[in-house]
């Protein structure tokens, strides 16, 4: 493997992990989403 090979690798791989932060970042915030809206519709049917 070349020098240029593993930036090239190493770049790439911090390219993915940065989507897979993000993606898990998106789940995180769908999670959050749902319970606020869980927490929503029992106030609204507590009223």
């Amino acid at each position: 493997m070349s020098l240029g090979d593993a930036r090239d690798w190493q770049n790439q791989y911090q390219r993915n992990d940065h989507m897979n932060g993000w993606s898990q970042h998106g789940v995180f915030l769908r999670c959050l989403a749902s319970e606020l809206a869980e927490t929503h519709r029992k106030n609204s049917v507590a009223k």
